[in-house]
């Protein structure tokens, strides 16, 4: 969606810029690590064991919903 564009877009413009000013995130910090393999294995833990309970309240809340007009 829009939305996700929008954030990624300017996540990338802000990231361009802080590399520029010679600002990064090092390996101390979040999930970071000196090898790109790892980094990579970080992010896909994340995303695969990180939003399992985000992807279950994400579908009870869409298939609990009241008809619209109802609370």
């Amino acid at each position: 969606c829009a939305l996700k564009v929008s954030s990624g877009v300017s996540t990338a413009v802000l990231s361009a810029m802080l590399a520029i000013q010679n600002k990064y995130v090092t390996n101390v910090e979040g999930l970071i690590e000196d090898d790109v393999d790892r980094c990579i294995l970080n992010l896909t833990r994340v995303g695969a064991k990180g939003m399992e309970e985000t992807d279950r309240t994400v579908l009870d809340i869409m298939t609990h919903k009241a008809p619209a007009g109802e609370v």
